[in-house]
Parts: structure tokens; sequence; C-alpha cells
């Protein structure tokens, strides 16, 4: 658990801090504004002072299953999102032969000084929904 996690399921009072203007750097920096308050505080709150809310989309998608060949029935694309989005459309296809298909999601956003960072999401079409 965090620090912060600990206080809370201890019902102690909380001591957080607030570090304005982390411009560049990263965790990184946050880490070496933070380090004079580290035994002091249970929290900090950092901001980057970038302005404009980040913008996200979706930068790739990939599964564990080959596109095609799965069978007679295949169909493909198996997904489509479009540029600059956050909208996925997966579709709920598997091989026989696997244990199901897993697709995986990368989400990457930047802000306007320069800050980056790239996420992944799973989703998982398992191979038997059955109900025997």
């Amino acid at each position: 658990m965090s620090r912060l996690e600990d206080a809370v399921a201890a019902g102690r009072f909380l001591v957080t801090a607030e570090l304005l203007t982390v411009n560049a750097g990263g965790l990184d920096a946050v880490r070496e504004r933070f380090a004079p308050y580290e035994d002091w505080v249970d929290a900090v709150n950092a901001t980057d002072n970038s302005g404009l809310a980040p913008s996200c989309a979706i930068a790739t998608v990939a599964s564990n299953e080959p596109v095609s060949g799965l069978g007679s029935a295949d169909k493909s694309p198996d997904w489509q999102f479009q540029p600059n989005s956050l909208l996925v459309n997966l579709r709920a296809e598997r091989a026989d032969y696997g244990t199901g298909r897993v697709y995986t999601i990368t989400v990457g956003c930047s802000d306007t000084t320069g800050n980056r960072s790239t996420k992944t999401a799973t989703v998982l079409v398992p191979h038997d929904q059955s109900k025997k």
C-alpha cells in the first residue's frame, strides 16, 4: 500500500502537499521536488502547468490471433478505429483452436509542452461462452 492508503486505513489525520509548476522532467522532476517533504506528508499533488488538457488517441490495436484464416466464417477487419479518437470497434471473433482472443489497445497522450505517455489495455474474447 502507499503511504496515503496506510494513513487512510489507520484513520490518521492526513497531510498533503501541493507542488506547483513541474513543467518538464516527468516523474523524476516530481520526485526531486517532493524529496524535501517526503518525511512530512502522506501524499503530494503535482501539476505540470501545461495549460491545455492532454490530447489522447488510440495508437495501435493488435491481437494474439491472426486477422484472417480462422475458418469459413472469418470476417475482416477484426477492429476499426478512427485517427485522433478513443473509440474502437472490436469483433468478438476467436479461433476454434485457441484459448481465446486477446486484443491489446495502445493509447498515446501528449500535451502542449511535449510530455508524452502511452498505456495499454487488453480485451479478452473468451474461447467458450456457451452455458453447457
